[in-house]
């Protein structure tokens, strides 16, 4: 007896390779193999050279926590790994002065690429806000001053007024 198909999840929408045709509608491209620029390109070989040495310390934690992460979801993965790869800010113990580390920002729609046609909207629809996993960025005053004792603040108070965050 055949099984009945699976549903697919109610919460999920599009598939990758929705999601996919949509940023390239909108010419956002990954993984195409196209040069890359200059300054990347020189920061690459830089890791691809630091390779030959011993690892670090956190190189080598992710090496041996990467297969139990593989085996859970990607929240639970993410914090298994975040503490190896992402930088933690001043809010953290041993973390670096002047820097937060923050979950599910909602970053300004402003800054995403306009359409390259007035027809990709109407075939792609419009891109989603921008909402990275992690985000790492300076503290603000208002953050800063929220903390007993106050985190050191990178920015006066009017270079922080002119920022738009």
């Amino acid at each position: 007896m055949m099984s009945a198909p699976r549903n697919p999840s109610p919460t999920r929408k599009d598939t990758a390779i929705t999601d996919k045709k949509q940023l390239t509608g909108y010419n956002i491209t990954v993984d195409k193999g196209f040069a890359l620029p200059n300054a990347l390109a020189g920061f690459v070989k830089i890791l691809q050279r630091s390779r030959e040495e011993e690892p670090s310390p956190h190189a080598q934690a992710i090496k041996d926590k990467r297969r139990a992460a593989s085996v859970e979801n990607e929240i639970t993965a993410r914090k298994i790994m975040e503490e190896h790869i992402l930088f933690r800010g001043e809010g953290h113990p041993d973390g670096i002065k002047y820097l937060t580390l923050k979950d599910q920002v909602n970053l300004i729609k402003d800054y995403l690429p306009k359409p390259p046609r007035i027809t990709v909207p109407d075939l792609w629809g419009s891109l989603a806000r921008p909402q990275p996993d992690s985000c790492i960025g300076y503290i603000t005053a208002t953050e800063a001053t929220t903390h007993k004792p106050a985190f050191a603040m990178p920015f006066t108070r009017e270079e922080d007024d002119m920022a738009e965050w």
